[in-house]
């Protein structure tokens, strides 16, 4: 608990330091660079990755590997969201939007959803819903949204599954 404490800790400070390089970035370019990383995996867990991103999508300032690397977070989290579930019906929806001043990515699952006794925690370090999970991934996945001024959301669906998904602001190219 220590060491992943420190690791938290470490990469926290890495984000926050501002030392990555921000550029103008192309969140449906970082959804579909993530996909293709996990189709194969995808595949093996009997997993359809679904694409719903949105045309003309106007570019936010970040670090390209860091907000790939918080798309990844939530697809694998999908994925063993999905794990749980027989094999029908096992669909991760991801998708991308413009609002206004933002631009926003979620992906879906029709997994058990997210439990309510734990969604006020859900972002915390050391907080995980899985068995064998070490609840830093979505910690981290906030602590990179935050870093590029944005905010990440997580929820149950009605129906079954759960969204999780962060919005940034569009990039000033003024």
């Amino acid at each position: 608990a220590t060491l992943a404490a420190d690791i938290i800790r470490h990469i926290r400070a890495f984000v926050h330091k501002g030392d990555a390089k921000h550029t103008l970035v192309d969140l449906n370019t970082a959804v579909r660079n993530v996909v293709v990383l996990v189709k194969q995996d995808m595949q093996q867990h009997g997993v359809e990755i679904m694409l719903d991103l949105e045309t003309g999508l106007p570019r936010v300032t970040g670090n390209l590997i860091q907000l790939e690397q918080v798309i990844l977070n939530f697809l694998r989290n999908g994925v063993d969201a999905r794990d749980k579930t027989g094999p029908a019906g096992r669909r991760l929806t991801i998708t991308t939007r413009h609002n206004g001043q933002t631009v926003v990515i979620g992906t879906t699952d029709t997994g058990e959803g997210l439990p309510e006794e734990g969604m006020a925690r859900i972002f915390d370090a050391f907080y995980s819903t899985k068995p064998d999970g070490m609840g830093i991934g979505l910690s981290i996945s906030r602590s990179i949204i935050e870093s590029h001024q944005g905010r990440i959301m997580a929820q149950s669906l009605a129906g079954g599954g759960a969204e999780v998904s962060f919005e940034l602001p569009v990039a000033d190219t003024a």
